[in-house]
């Protein structure tokens, strides 16, 4: 394992971080406090800051520690927030920032799974790096465990919560078509959907490794977004 990755599980060595410029506070492993302190994904957050404000129901798919559902619940006080994570450490913290920031049942729920195209079941490759699990190893960081977890699909979610105005943030590296497959049914019957997913990937990720990028584009096109 590499040793800056040493303590991405470890949640006695939680620290809370403020994100720059954002308005809400969080709790984090020691490798993300100048990660976020330092402002997080500056693009990726103006477009959901700009955008869930006309929305009704937020999926944070690839939740992690829950960054981009405190971000649309702070930018919308009205939105829902549907927060999507396998690994049970991850999920943890993730809960944990949701309460930090007054984000009851009422407000949020979280789904102990992984996004596909259906429920099921799926072996899940849990990364030595807490932001790199997938369905895939990841080659930049090794893979520590093969767990089982359960999948659900968009389509699912959305019915259950009767949402028609969603934003949906993903980031599952590398199952991104499977995930859009789930979520047809929805974007067949006329909903009024965004879905947020950083398009430019190096050579050697997941994304580009189990999906030639014609097809991941076409993937992209075909969910009308």
């Amino acid at each position: 394992m590499h040793d800056f990755l040493k303590d991405d599980y470890n949640l006695d060595a939680l620290a809370r971080v403020r994100p720059a410029g954002d308005g809400f506070d969080m709790f984090v492993t020691p490798r993300f406090v100048p990660v976020y302190a330092n402002g997080y994904e500056v693009l990726s957050t103006r477009i959901v800051k700009q955008f869930v404000a006309q929305k009704d129901l937020f999926i944070d798919v690839g939740a992690h520690y829950g960054y981009y559902s405190l971000l649309a619940a702070k930018a919308n006080p009205g939105i829902r927030i549907v927060a999507v994570e396998p690994i049970e450490d991850n999920l943890r913290v993730l809960q944990k920032n949701l309460q930090l920031n007054g984000l009851g049942p009422d407000r949020a729920t979280c789904i102990p799974a992984a996004m596909s195209s259906q429920a099921g079941r799926a072996q899940f490759c849990k990364s030595e790096a807490s932001d790199n699990g997938s369905l895939y190893p990841h080659p930049s960081s090794e893979t520590i465990g093969l767990i089982d977890v359960a999948t659900t699909c968009l389509d699912d979610v959305v019915g259950r919560e009767k949402a028609r105005r969603i934003f949906v943030k993903t980031d599952t590296d590398g199952h991104e078509l499977e995930v859009l497959k789930g979520f047809s049914r929805t974007l067949d019957a006329g909903a009024d959907a965004a879905i947020l997913r950083r398009l430019a990937q190096d050579s050697d990720h997941p994304v580009r490794l189990n999906h030639p990028e014609t097809e991941y584009l076409k993937g992209l096109l075909a969910a009308k977004v």
